[in-house]
C-alpha cells in the first residue's frame, strides 16, 4: 500500500537537485584545464607517443593516447565518477588526477611471464603506481596501472603546476623498466 513520501527522503532529493545544480560546471572546467595542459605535456613525450584526444568519457576528461607500440594506451587527466573503472576515490567522494595504463586483456598474460617483470612491478609501485597487474582485482582486463591524486590536494595549483605533476609522473611510467617491458614484449 502506498503512502507518502517520507519528509527525510523529500530533503535527500532536494539536496540532490542542488548539488547537480552547483556541480553543472564541473566537467567543462575539467575540460578546459586539461586542454590548457595537455600540449605541454605531449610535446615531452613525442618518442613515446603517436597520437592524443581530449576526451570526456568512463568516468573520466582528460587526455588519452594512443601509444607507439601497440596494443598500449594511456591516458592522463580527471577522475571523477569510479564506477566504470571500479578504482574507488583515495578520498571518499573525491575527484582526482590519474593516469591510468592500459593494454588489451589479451596481452596480460605475455606481460605477466616477461623475464624480470616481478622486480620491474616492484620498482614502479615504489614509485607511486598501483598495479591491477598480474591480477584484474579492479575487475577491468584493460587496466594494467594507475597513479592518482586528490584534486583537493592540489587547489592551490596553476597551469604550469599542474603540468609539471603529469609531466613527473608520465616520466615515471616511460623510465621504469616496468613500462619499457611492456612496451617492447612481443604479443
Amino acid at each position: 500500500m502506498a503512502r507518502m513520501i517520507a519528509p527525510e527522503l523529500i530533503a535527500a532529493h532536494s539536496k540532490y537537485l542542488a548539488a547537480q545544480r552547483e556541480d553543472r560546471h564541473f566537467i567543462p572546467e575539467c575540460r578546459q584545464l586539461m586542454d590548457a595542459i595537455k600540449d605541454g605535456v605531449i610535446s615531452e613525450f613525442s618518442t613515446e607517443i603517436a597520437s592524443e584526444v581530449l576526451a570526456d568519457h568512463w568516468g573520466r576528461v582528460g587526455v588519452e593516447c594512443v601509444l607507439k607500440k601497440l596494443p598500449q594506451w594511456l591516458f592522463f587527466g580527471v577522475y571523477y565518477d569510479p564506477y566504470d573503472h571500479g578504482i574507488e576515490f583515495k578520498k571518499k567522494d573525491e575527484p582526482e588526477f590519474a593516469v591510468f595504463f592500459d593494454a588489451y586483456p589479451s596481452c596480460r598474460d605475455a606481460m605477466a611471464r616477461l623475464p624480470d617483470m616481478i622486480s620491474a612491478i616492484e620498482e614502479v609501485e615504489q614509485r607511486g603506481f598501483e598495479l591491477n597487474f598480474p591480477i584484474d582485482a579492479c575487475h577491468n582486463g584493460y587496466r594494467i596501472c594507475y597513479w592518482r591524486r586528490s584534486m583537493r590536494d592540489c587547489v592551490n595549483s596553476d597551469v604550469r603546476d599542474l603540468s609539471r605533476m603529469f609531466k613527473e609522473m608520465l616520466r615515471v611510467l616511460f623510465e621504469s623498466q616496468f613500462y619499457k617491458l611492456a612496451r617492447d614484449a612481443e604479443y
